[in-house]
């Protein structure tokens, strides 16, 4: 028996799909369209399980410590640095010395204000306010045209995630 004949470009570029015939494909396609707002809000806007909350706080915990840490080495190596150039820079280069130190002290005041243990806040859900849809697009590596497949739909949306 003869293969079927290409009818569409994705056929001409030996991509069959025999479910694009069925109504089943159809439907499918036409729920994922009305549903996608709510497969976006529970892939991407879900709450943390307690075990990933434990992880980011160990993880916040962890960035924090990192960042002092190297906020006191800038401190301590510009008050060398100004220590044992005192007589010998210009008073311009005591300024910028002055000036990081004091920039190193205010950042660590702020970031010890973060409490790492703290609840984090609800994902609050996303809902669409445009969205922009495309089907049966090429997916194709630009440089060297090689054209992988094919994406069933790619969706464009602008979330609105908070009310004011």
């Amino acid at each position: 028996m003869a293969k079927p004949k290409a009818q569409t470009l994705q056929q001409k570029l030996g991509f069959f799909d025999d479910d694009l015939r069925k109504p089943k494909h159809d439907e499918l396609m036409i729920w994922l369209d009305s549903n996608i707002e709510n497969i976006v809000n529970d892939i991407f806007f879900k709450a943390y399980d307690p075990e990933t909350e434990d992880v980011i706080k160990a993880e916040t915990k962890k960035r924090i410590d990192k960042v002092l840490s190297i906020q006191n080495e800038v401190i301590k190596s510009n008050k060398k640095e100004l220590e044992s150039t005192e007589k010998s820079i210009s008073a311009v280069d005591k300024d910028g010395f002055r000036k990081t130190i004091h920039e190193c002290e205010k950042r660590i005041e702020l970031i010890k204000q973060i409490d790492p243990n703290m609840d984090i806040p609800k994902r609050p859900k996303g809902t669409i306010l445009e969205k922009n849809g495309k089907y049966q697009l090429q997916l194709v590596i630009q440089i060297i045209n090689l054209l992988l497949g094919f994406l069933i739909s790619k969706q464009h949306f602008k979330f609105q995630l908070f009310n004011y």
